[in-house]
């Protein structure tokens, strides 16, 4: 089997799971909105939601098509800042205990220093 008639038939199979037609599966598959090699539960998340965008709004395909990919983009971002913010947590955990032991060197710098002038 080639690979185009491994993805035909990944298409028609996910067509008949979905209960959508083969052509607005293929449609989504090449413009890229769905991949063959995702699992069944994402494709099927992804079309329920791209129906509900069509019979529940009216949106026509391009609209969907363009409602889908934004979501994809807002959801990117979103791990993206989860990321960001992991990092800086860690940024600040480690400044505060740079900033703790400059602040210990300090203190006993100071209780150095006031004992050498006891003497």
């Amino acid at each position: 089997m080639t690979a185009v008639q491994a993805v035909r038939r990944r298409i028609s199979e996910i067509a008949r799971q979905t209960g959508l037609p083969v052509s607005i599966v293929r449609y989504y598959v090449e413009a890229g909105l769905l991949e063959a090699d995702l699992c069944d539960e994402d494709i099927q998340a992804t079309l329920r939601r791209a129906r509900r965008i069509a019979h529940d709004l009216g949106v026509n395909m391009a609209g969907v098509e363009v409602i889908l990919r934004l979501r994809r983009q807002v959801l990117d971002l979103q791990a993206r800042v989860a990321q960001l913010e992991a990092e800086l947590a860690a940024e600040r955990a480690c400044r505060r205990m740079r900033l703790r032991a400059l602040h210990d060197d300090l203190v006993d710098a100071m209780w150095r220093e006031i004992a050498e002038e006891g003497r």
